[in-house]
């Protein structure tokens, strides 16, 4: 009891301690936490540069380096706060007393030499997370280069020649040794169980028998709701897409769950499979499984016997020549893996290495170039084939193919020469590439299909033509945004594949989203990403806002036009410079520079520039309010053209005749512009024309509206008219008057109605008569 007594009197105090509001355990300075990262640090550095690690030891390194850089990075969090709140108190009490000048009161003094005591402790502790994370990414780049080097040393092993005599002497027999044991090792195994575990081996059919009928029970559905469908005639490109992934869902799931249970229940706790032959079984379900897939989605993607549902424009032979050498590359590839880590299991020597691969890659390369090689197998039919011009094929596709194929030719030389681990390595990082890119190369155009079919219903729905220039932008930037991210996706795995070192690429992308610093200035893209995307919330909702005034709330409450229309053009202003604002204070910009420019901007007005400054924001109308835009056909004075380019400055103008006239941007908005195509792009054409007197006008106006009618450039909404002008001094005057789709073709489709006219007109015998003046001669004199 007396030896208890101690802990009895210590543990109210701990419990106490603990729970009382104002006492706690301290947590460990910034002091002791930079303390700790350098040691581990030294530790990890001393540790890289000694010698190569394997990859369980770097693992182990790039952990510890990790929970470093996020302890440093929070503590560096902590400390900049720290510093802008401190930085806000001092600015807060203002700059010290001048010298001369009566001093501050004392405490007002402590208070700042202890704000300025903190400030510089808050960042002493930046400038050593700083430190703490430079010294991190230099052992990142130091494991890095050793793996590189590592990777690269092994790539360069060479082996023995695989043709030489002495190699196939030892190798041959070697490998029929080892063939013969992976095929004798089912037997050994067998043998070797009591007869007890023998009568127990009948359990893994029923669990094969188990997962074949619940595969085969899902196989119906995945099929009625994603397969094909006899009902829809041309489906599209996204319709085709999950059909092609229900297929291969349905012909691969029943062997894959087959294969699966199997793999299961022999790699079971307790299994009776062991030795050789289990790894030769696991082997061999592994391969089996790749070669069901690939075989399912080869076979739903080719879809060599349904044309309407088939993912790609090649022709029949074409298809089913692809599909017959795909089959044959996919089984050997398959194969090959199959003996290939059944026979490294048992270990294996150079020569047999080196035999075998040399063995296995002439057949793989020579399939990859009748797979790739022919231009027969990859040309796409044309839309309106010719016997003359049946089929388009494709210069990019062709220069990819014939690479991918020499590549291939040169790891076979590699091999050849004993560099047996290389070429290697590039055959089968091509195969498993073409495994990962196929799929996202149909996701893709999948992707691109799906968003212009969804800008077709937006522009369908949309009330104005304008749009149609905005809904373009927006799909190149989605169309945009979709490639970078199959592109991000496609990434990870490809590295992996081909070896790649992962620490790099997570310290690029790292960099990519912290930002980078140039000079005093710190760039982050994804602080840019956010000020974009707040600018452009911000600018979205403005826009929604006014479409309700507009629509909705200015017509209720009974207000002109002229009103409304000044409203929503003061709202349009008011959201853009909100979207601005909150632009910049998303991306971090100190206002103050901004400030610093505008008063620069002052004195320049006091210094005579007011035209310039006019101008500039004359150019800010112009981009925001977008009277005028280009391609616009514009009238100014005497100045008629396309608008090219709308500058902050001045816009470009080309005339009729290709020349350019820069005009101010303070001209375009201080003088009256004619604006041609404003809002879309349908104009008037008025054809005058007149006719004899006598003639019968209704007939006239029945041609003049039949000619309207038969161009195809004329709308039927509104409809064409014709008006009597005037009864003129030689002719009946007539003006047709209709609307055109495209106004920069009125004066082309001003002249096909003239010819039309003239030609029906003559047709019906209705005159236009010649200029008429009666003139009156003075009688001769008389010669008396």
């Amino acid at each position: 009891m007396n030896a208890l007594r101690p802990f009895w009197i210590i543990a109210p105090l701990l419990i106490l301690a603990v729970l009382w509001p104002g006492v706690s355990v301290a947590e460990p300075g910034f002091d002791s936490k930079a303390a700790a990262w350098t040691r581990t640090l030294d530790s990890l550095e001393r540790r890289v540069r000694a010698g190569d690690a394997d990859d369980k030891v770097a693992a182990r390194h790039r952990a510890a380096l990790e929970d470093v850089r996020a302890a440093a990075v929070e503590a560096r969090a902590m400390s900049v706060t720290e510093t802008e709140d401190v930085g806000t108190l001092l600015k807060a009490l203002g700059a010290p007393p001048a010298e001369g000048k009566p001093a501050e009161p004392a405490t007002i003094a402590a208070k700042r030499k202890d704000l300025e005591t903190r400030l510089a402790a808050a960042r002493a502790e930046v400038a050593q997370a700083d430190l703490t994370l430079s010294r991190i990414q230099s052992i990142v780049q130091i494991m890095t280069a050793k793996q590189r080097r590592r990777v690269v040393e092994h790539l360069l092993t060479q082996h023995p020649i695989p043709f030489l005599p002495e190699t196939a002497q030892q190798a041959v027999p070697e490998l029929l040794q080892a063939v013969t044991a992976v095929a004798q090792s089912p037997v050994i195994w067998f043998e070797g169980l009591s007869a007890k575990d023998r009568g127990k081996q009948w359990r893994p059919a029923l669990v094969i028998l188990l997962a074949f009928l619940l595969a085969w029970g899902l196989r119906t559905p995945i099929l009625r709701y994603g397969g094909p469908s006899d009902a829809i005639e041309n489906p599209t490109y996204g319709r085709r897409l999950i059909a092609a992934a229900a297929i291969a869902a349905a012909r691969g799931i029943v062997p894959a769950a087959v294969i699966g249970g199997a793999y299961v229940w022999f790699n079971r706790p307790n299994a009776l499979v062991s030795g050789l032959f289990a790894d030769t079984l696991n082997n061999l379900l592994i391969n089996l499984l790749i070669f069901v897939v690939a075989m399912a989605t080869m076979r739903a993607v080719l879809s060599p016997r349904n044309v309407t549902w088939r993912l790609t424009d090649l022709t029949p032979d074409a298809v089913q020549s692809l599909a017959r050498w795909s089959l044959m590359l996919i089984a050997l590839f398959t194969a090959e893996r199959f003996l290939a880590e059944s026979i490294a299991s048992r270990g294996v020597s150079q020569e047999l290495e080196s035999f075998f691969g040399f063995l296995i890659t002439v057949p793989e390369v020579t399939l990859i170039a009748c797979l790739l090689l022919p231009n027969r197998l990859w040309t796409l039919p044309m839309p309106s084939a010719t016997p003359e011009y049946p089929v388009v094929n494709r210069p990019i596709g062709q220069l990819m193919r014939r690479s991918v194929v020499i590549v291939a030719v040169l790891a076979l030389l590699a091999v050849a020469m004993g560099y047996v681990i290389l070429g290697r390595f590039v055959i089968e990082g091509m195969i498993v590439s073409s495994v990962v890119v196929a799929p996202l190369v149909l996701i893709h155009r999948f992707a691109r299909e799906g968003i212009a079919r969804m800008a077709r219903i937006v522009l369908a729905r949309s009330r104005r033509e304008v749009q149609t220039e905005t809904g373009d932008v927006t799909t190149f930037w989605l169309n945009t945004v979709a490639d970078v991210t199959l592109i991000a996706a496609a990434s990870v795995p490809l590295a992996l594949i081909w070896q790649i070192p992962t620490d790099g690429l997570r310290e690029w992308l790292r960099a990519g989203m912290e930002g980078f610093t140039v000079g005093a200035i710190t760039i982050s893209p994804t602080d840019i990403l956010i000020a974009l995307l707040v600018f452009f919330g911000v600018m979205v909702l403005t826009r929604l806002l006014q479409r309700l005034l507009l629509d909705r709330v200015l017509p209720q409450m009974q207000v002109e036009v002229s009103v409304r229309h000044s409203i929503a053009t003061g709202i349009g202003y008011l959201g853009a410079i909100l979207a601005v604002a909150f632009g910049i204070g998303a991306a971090g910009i100190d206002l103050t520079n901004l400030a610093l420019v505008a008063g620069a901007l002052s004195v320049g007005i006091g210094f005579g520039l007011q035209s310039i400054v006019n101008n500039l924001v004359s150019g800010f109308i112009l981009l925001f309010e977008r009277p005028i835009k280009v391609g616009d056909w514009i009238i100014v004075g005497d100045k008629e053209g396309l608008v090219k380019k709308i500058s902050f400055r001045a816009t470009e103008i080309e005339t009729w005749q290709r020349a350019s006239v820069i005009a101010p941007n303070g001209e375009l908005l201080t003088t009256a512009v004619t604006n041609w195509t404003h809002s879309d792009r349908r104009g008037r054409v008025e054809v005058p024309v007149g006719v004899a007197y006598g003639s019968d006008v209704e007939k006239v106006r029945e041609i003049l509206l039949a000619c309207a009618d038969e161009h195809d450039r004329v709308l039927k909404d509104p409809p064409p008219w014709v008006l009597f002008m005037n009864f003129g001094n030689s002719s009946l005057d007539f003006e047709l008057r209709c609307f055109t789709n495209d106004v920069m073709r009125r004066m082309g489709c001003a002249s096909d109605l003239r010819f039309a006219i003239d030609k029906r007109f003559r047709e019906e015998g209705i005159e236009i008569p010649f200029p008429q003046h009666v003139v009156h001669m003075a009688p001769p004199p008389d010669k008396d």
